[in-house]
């Protein structure tokens, strides 16, 4: 049986920020199948927010000199 002056803490929102992909002209990027490329980041605190922030950008970087580095395949 619950205490009869038990306090009930209410769970702490989530932060979210979700934002769609442009390109320099604004118009929405599409991946493969035509869906819009949608960022979708979501934490507890703020510092769980910037520490996936900072893992994403390491990953785009790292996904662009790649790209940049790519020999041709002759074939």
């Amino acid at each position: 049986m619950a205490e009869p002056n038990a306090v009930v803490e209410a769970p702490k929102p989530k932060i979210i920020i979700e934002y769609q992909h442009t390109d320099e002209s604004g118009n929405p990027l599409l991946d493969s199948r035509g869906k819009p490329i949608v960022t979708n980041l979501v934490g507890d605190t703020p510092e769980e927010i910037i520490e996936k922030q900072k893992k994403q950008n390491i990953e785009v970087t790292r996904a662009y000199h790649r790209a940049l580095n790519r020999k041709p395949v002759l074939r």
